[in-house]
């Protein structure tokens, strides 16, 4: 763009968006977003984040659910709420408005419902599903799995993280056998994962409680890359919503 008079001012950039139809601007951007996600992205990460300063007198805090392309480093879509519950309606909506075909879709337990697992399937794509008490029959199911369970039948693989001023091992342990979970309720549900974080605080000297995670998934693969897939999701909180909130 050739700009014979400097670049414009801070007034004239914000007239021009002023002026800016928003259901344009949406259409426009949601084509230019097919593109990028036609091209092989693998991993989108779907989750919400509150808008920190963002009340306004006694008007609430609102919610923005993003869906996050790890490949380009690009947010593929958001949707305002009013409160965290309603992740669960606006989440159909960004999948409605992504090609999404042979991604990976994952999504903390906020997202951990059988509409949404459909609604990935029918958009031929596959998804990972972190399970917490909210869908408590599953969770007990899946605990029940990797308890009772033993090898060969599950895989696992470990993983060494050296960062934040901290000593990281994660390992991931995945399981086929769906015997301990009503599996008719998940559409395409073929594995089980469990993903075990030791912590050891390098600062303070001290070994901190391993945290469990748990995670349903559509996809057949090794524990080496559930890890992986697992740890890439998370990307979304530094590489989106700390930028967003520092800009904030």
């Amino acid at each position: 763009m050739e700009l014979p008079n400097g670049i414009p001012s801070h007034d004239t950039f914000n007239r021009f968006f002023s002026n800016l139809d928003p259901l344009v601007m949406e259409q426009q951007f949601r084509i230019w977003v097919r593109t990028i996600c036609s091209e092989r992205t693998e991993l989108v990460s779907i989750d919400g984040k509150t808008i920190c300063g963002a009340k306004n007198g006694s008007k609430s805090l609102f919610h923005m659910v993003s869906a996050f392309c790890h490949a380009n480093g690009v947010s593929l879509a958001q949707v305002k709420t009013s409160e965290k519950s309603n992740e669960i309606t606006a989440i159909p909506d960004l999948i409605k408005a992504l090609d999404l075909k042979d991604c990976i879709v994952s999504i903390d337990a906020m997202g951990c419902q059988q509409v949404i697992a459909r609604q990935i399937v029918q958009e031929k794509a596959d998804y990972i599903l972190a399970v917490k008490n909210n869908q408590q029959e599953l969770y007990q199911g899946i605990e029940d799995t990797f308890r009772f369970e033993k090898q060969p039948e599950q895989t696992y693989a470990s993983e060494l993280d050296f960062g934040h001023g901290r000593i990281e091992n994660r390992t991931c342990y995945i399981s086929s056998n769906l015997e301990y979970i009503n599996s008719d309720k998940w559409p395409d549900i073929k594995t089980l994962v469990k993903v075990v974080s030791e912590r050891y605080n390098k600062a303070a000297k001290k070994q901190e409680e391993p945290t469990i995670r748990y995670y349903i998934s559509s996809l057949t693969s090794d524990a080496q890359r559930f890890n992986s897939l697992v740890r890439s999701h998370w990307g979304i909180e530094n590489k989106l919503h700390w930028i967003n909130a520092q800009e904030l």
